[in-house]
């Protein structure tokens, strides 16, 4: 319990810190997602006018779970270099510093999820009781981001070429878990191999409950869980078994 205050105050203090870079402070995290939205109506609604209903609602979705996604990744693969400073200092163990960005990452998603909702309601789609089906999708992807932001920040010390492979990966993957375009509508035997990806199937689910007020299937979160899981206890487990060697690793 007292690695993970550690974790939440660090969180706060970096929530903090990166607020009071900006003239706004913490006003700038409902300002972003808003002006996010206002390009993106710019450009697909007023610009290129695409003919598919409720598009740009369909790509805001899909987005904002991406980036939650993309960028918590991201930071935690390169989290523990950052810290060898620290980390030669006072132990700690290395699990808190990859959570501590999965917090802060899910702390900007929250607001970017009301202002979400609320884009959505004024664009003219009406609220429903299946709406309430997306918190579990949050907290299906909150296990996928935490199993995937410790596996990468665990590995990444041992092999620095990973976070290169990361940062690339996570671009190609953007562009096949249909954040641009609607999976459903791929051939059979395409669309299989597709929805493989859990973070495709988290987007698809998503838009599913906020656009068609259709309920997730059950197996679908159960098949992210249960990935989400195994990454979290081998991450885990991996971070243990090498905790006193990563302070020698980022040395050497």
């Amino acid at each position: 319990m007292r690695y993970l205050q550690i974790a939440f105050y660090r969180a706060y203090a970096d929530l903090k810190t990166e607020a009071s870079r900006s003239f706004v402070g913490f006003a700038w995290w409902i300002v972003e997602p808003v002006l996010y939205m206002a390009a993106f109506y710019v450009v697909f609604e007023l610009g290129l006018r695409r003919g598919q209903e409720n598009f740009l609602a369909f790509l805001l979705i899909g987005l904002i779970l991406w980036k939650w996604f993309s960028s918590t990744i991201t930071s935690s693969s390169g989290i523990i270099n950052a810290n060898r400073g620290l980390l030669n200092q006072v132990y700690l163990p290395k699990w808190i510093f990859p959570l501590t960005v999965v917090i802060t990452n899910t702390s900007k998603l929250l607001i970017s999820s009301v202002v979400l909702l609320v884009f959505l309601l004024v664009y003219g789609i009406n609220p429903d009781l299946s709406w309430l089906a997306l918190l579990p999708i949050l907290l299906a992807q909150l296990l996928l981001v935490l199993g995937c932001s410790l596996m990468a920040a665990a590995l990444t010390p041992f092999f620095q070429e990973l976070r290169l492979i990361i940062d690339n990966g996570i671009l190609a993957l953007m562009f096949l878990s249909g954040v641009f375009f609607n999976l459903d509508e791929m051939e059979e035997g395409v669309r299989s191999v597709l929805m493989l990806n859990p973070i495709a199937i988290l987007i698809r689910d998503a838009r599913s409950v906020l656009l068609d007020k259709q309920l997730p299937a059950d197996h679908s979160l159960f098949y992210v869980t249960t990935i989400s899981i195994a990454l979290i206890v081998f991450a885990l487990f991996f971070l243990k078994r090498n905790d006193r060697i990563y302070p020698k690793v980022l040395t050497s």
